[in-house]
């Protein structure tokens, strides 16, 4: 048959473009909660701990040595 290939091909892209605006749906939950302030504070504590931590173990090598 002459138009079974474009109907494959129909068939093709129309699953291809369902299941890629599925990722996107599914992809867009979890970015939602990194964007908020409340969830920026922890890392940056954590960071500034370690930071405060190397400072300190640097400062008493110098000291010490």
């Amino acid at each position: 048959m002459p138009g079974t290939p474009l109907l494959l091909g129909a068939v093709d892209a129309v699953v291809a473009a369902s299941r890629l605006l599925l990722i996107v749906a599914c992809a867009g939950r979890p970015l939602r909660r990194p964007r908020r302030p409340r969830a920026h504070r922890h890392p940056e504590r954590t960071t500034g701990g370690v930071l405060i931590a190397l400072g300190t173990g640097t400062a008493a090598e110098t000291i010490a040595g």
